[in-house]
């Protein structure tokens, strides 16, 4: 049978042709079945396999839950719990907040409503800045949360290693990252006519360099 014209032979494929020994069998041809699958794993005697409890070192609530494993396996924690990386939140003092902590903008209540908000989503700002709580708090964006957490950061590393030059952590740069946005929001906002402007002056460019580089070899 001819492949129709606008048909991929892939699909053409699918439908057969005319002779029968092409067509998927409808019946089983091989009566083995699984009574000889055996030999293809090896002679090695099959492990054992229990249903046990476990728990889970990284959870705080002591919850015990079941699953398989081979009865050899006398761990009862669970063996993902080592991923499970908690993140060092800041603390201070009364002393260390009225001595160096301070800052214009930010009340002693924001700030502890911020700690707060870093011990319970593990410092995921994101999510932080969607829990905050801006009644009573004021509206706060994840650039002034990063601001004000990391400049806290950056002066009790100053505060312990007052002995070095440089504390161990970089100061946050809040405007840089503004206008890193306020950039990427401009570049996906621009229409199709723009890009396709920007794509024209950038042909246009490479153009200009290789009559320039031409000419310079001349």
């Amino acid at each position: 049978t001819k492949r129709p014209t606008g048909m991929h032979r892939e699909v053409f494929a699918l439908l057969g042709t005319s002779n029968e020994l092409d067509h998927p069998p409808l019946q089983k041809t091989n009566d083995k079945g699984l009574r000889h699958m055996k030999q293809l794993f090896g002679n090695r005697k099959v492990r054992s396999w229990q249903w046990k409890p476990f728990k889970n070192s990284a959870r705080s609530d002591n919850l015990s839950l079941l699953h398989w494993r081979r009865c050899d396996d006398t761990s009862t924690d669970y063996p993902f719990a080592k991923y499970s990386v908690k993140r060092e939140i800041l603390k201070y003092t009364d002393e260390q907040y009225n001595g160096v902590l301070q800052q214009p903008g930010w009340t002693r209540a924001n700030t502890d409503h911020l700690i707060q908000l870093a011990h319970r989503f593990d410092l995921r700002f994101i999510i932080m800045q969607d829990r905050w709580d801006k009644l009573a708090h004021g509206t706060r964006t994840v650039e002034d949360l990063k601001d004000r957490y990391y400049s806290i950061q950056y002066r009790l590393d100053k505060l312990r290693d007052s002995e070095s030059e440089k504390p161990k952590r970089p100061l946050y740069d809040a405007d840089h990252e503004r206008l890193r946005k306020e950039q990427l929001e401009k570049l996906y906002s621009r229409t199709r006519e723009e890009v396709e402007e920007e794509e024209y002056l950038i042909e246009e460019l490479r153009k200009i360099e290789i009559r320039r580089k031409e000419r310079e070899k001349k």
